[in-house]
Parts: structure tokens; sequence; C-alpha cells
């Protein structure tokens, strides 16, 4: 079976004729399961799931008369699960096992870029971004309900900044 959906909101606000405030969000959902059926002795189903998740808060201003800005905050997440789920019976004795790897990333920023036309000839752009990125492995079992980390956990930071001129 294979299923998917996708859903966006937002909303805008324009503060007043300089400032403008917008709200986003967007949630993806991916579904596949294949799954083998041997009535007599066992069944499988194997499962894997992704998604989305995203967030910004935009803000655009119009500092003066020639240098407008464009600040967004955000947050992403994406998460991947990829699993199995098998009942097997083994001379007349049930098993059930059912476990899976699931994986994170999480990403938050701030991206500033400013635009300055202080007369008909000239433009200058510049601005700057930071980005924190975590990213998280992990194995869980279902069905004991137990949780192992991998002992691995990822964080890194990044940042930039530019300028031009046109």
């Amino acid at each position: 079976s294979y299923a998917l959906w996708d859903g966006n909101a937002g909303i805008t606000h324009k503060l007043d004729d300089r400032n403008t405030l917008a709200l986003n969000f967007y949630m993806g959902r991916d579904d596949l399961g294949i799954g083998v059926d041997d009535m007599e002795e066992y069944d499988m189903d194997v499962v894997t799931e992704w998604g989305n998740i995203l967030t910004s808060l935009n803000w655009k201003s119009i500092l003066s008369d020639s240098i407008e800005s464009y600040v967004i905050l955000y947050h992403s997440n994406s998460m991947s699960r990829m699993g199995m789920v098998m009942d097997e019976t083994i001379e007349n004795e049930y098993i059930s096992m059912d476990a899976a790897n699931i994986t994170s990333i999480n990403d938050f920023g701030l991206k500033a870029d400013f635009d300055w036309i202080p007369d008909a000839v000239h433009h200058m752009r510049f601005g700057g971004s930071y980005q924190f990125h975590t990213y998280d492995p992990e194995r869980y079992d279902r069905m004991t309900g137990f949780v192992e980390d991998t002992g691995f956990s990822y964080d890194m930071s990044e940042g930039s900044r530019y300028t031009g001129h046109e």
C-alpha cells in the first residue's frame, strides 16, 4: 500500500505601510507498506514512512526610502522510519516481532537579507544566516517499548554572510 498527503497553511498580516509579517506551515507524510503473507507459517510487512514539517516566520520591512530588509526565522523537521512487522508460527508456537529504525533531522535557522539602493546607479545587497542542525538516528523495538539510543547524535552550526553590488 502507498499513501501520501501534504498540508499547507499561511497567514500574512500587514502591520503598517512599511512592515509585513507572515507565518507559514507545511506538513507532508508518505507511507509505503509491502506485505508477504503465507497463511500457514508467517505474515511479514515492511513499512517505510517519511515526512517533513516546516514552519517559518517572515518579516519584510522598509527601513527607509533606500533600505529594505527581509528576515526569516524557521524550523524544519524531517523524519524517516523503516521497519518490519513479522508474525510467525514455529512448531505451534506464535512469535511476533515489530522493530524499526527511526531517523530525524531538525534544523533551526535565522536569515536576514538587506537591499540598499542609495541612488539609481547603485544597488547593494548584504545579509547573513545562521543554522543549527541536529541529526539523530535511533533504533526502536515496538514489541518491548524499548528505545535504544545508538549513541550517535550529530549537532552542527553554520553561519554565513554576504555582500554584493549590482
